[in-house]
């Protein structure tokens, strides 16, 4: 099982506002920290290629690709968000 969140939960176990016991005594924990879109603008294109080829195959499409200027559009935008929002946002 991969879980995921954006809160610290380190901190959240001192602030008394999560179970240590509930997650960290039963499973094996391995942080992975992944930077915001933002901090990461080498993987947009590849990302909106990929969900957009996901979208495609999910609803029994072929597969299309970007056009330059949508890519451009994209690189452009400041991404508030992480991936994952972006993901859910694409589907729209």
């Amino acid at each position: 099982m991969i879980c995921a969140t954006n809160r610290d939960l380190g901190q959240r176990v001192q602030e008394g506002k999560f179970r240590e016991d509930r997650c960290t005594g039963r499973l094996k924990v391995v942080p992975i920290e992944l930077p915001p879109l933002r901090e990461r603008r080498e993987d947009i294109r590849d990302l909106a290629q990929q969900f957009l080829a996901r979208t495609a195959a999910e609803h029994g499409r072929a597969a299309q690709t970007l056009s330059e200027g949508a890519l451009q559009l994209l690189d452009r935008y400041r991404w508030p968000a992480t991936s994952a929002s972006w993901r859910t946002s694409w589907r729209g």
